[in-house]
């Protein structure tokens, strides 16, 4: 997800949801270390896992912050990953006692939370800036359906933006009609992920 967002050197960049850090280094190494990388975190305990990653790597702009990504209102950014908390049904493959712990009600639960934090996240981007919608689930009610109501809200700034120009060629084909990405467990060794790209109107 990290190449759809698209960050840039010396961006202010805001990684949501970001532990245990892959994503925040990611996005550090598309930026060549330029810039300013907030990791957001609400489990303290997990903070210490982004600066491990971070000093591993040698990565030096990333700064983990604890807090709540639904009420987090600190800064302004141009870009923003959102990997949503989801039910997880994409990675089932990998996590097979999923199939025995999980509900519908998970689904109504991560889906009002989900929405929760697009909302408050899209308060923090900069006029013109873009942010990734992403999650691990196949499920449209997570997915499709959480932006089809953002963006139909009243007095919603945003557009879905092709993320194809940002994509390598194999990825972008993975690109519906829409401007949503989809991955799905049937294909050979790959999970289900979906991903979109929204850009804040001028």
């Amino acid at each position: 997800m990290g190449l759809m967002l698209a960050p840039r050197p010396g961006e202010a960049v805001l990684d949501a949801c970001a532990a245990p850090g892959g994503k925040a280094t990611h996005l550090a190494e598309l930026m060549q270390d330029e810039g300013t990388l907030v990791a957001l975190e609400a489990d303290p305990r997990r903070i210490e896992r982004i600066r491990e990653n971070s000093r591993r790597l040698g990565i030096s702009i990333i700064l983990p912050v604890i807090g709540d990504a639904s009420t987090y209102r600190e800064g302004a950014y141009d870009k923003i990953l959102v990997d949503a908390p989801c039910s997880g049904l994409g990675v089932l493959r990998r996590h097979p006692d999923g199939r025995w712990n999980k509900s519908e009600k998970n689904i109504h639960e991560r889906r009002a939370l989900q929405s929760r934090i697009l909302e408050n996240c899209a308060m923090l981007l900069k006029p013109g800036g873009a942010l990734v919608y992403a999650t691990c689930t196949t499920e449209p009610e997570e997915n499709e359906d959480v932006v089809a109501a953002f963006l139909a809200a009243p007095g919603s700034e945003f557009v879905v933006d092709d993320p194809r120009p940002h994509l390598p060629a194999q990825a972008a084909k993975l690109v519906d009609e829409k401007g949503f990405l989809h991955t799905y467990p049937r294909a050979t060794e790959m999970d289900g992920f979906f991903g979109a790209r929204l850009v804040r109107k001028r």
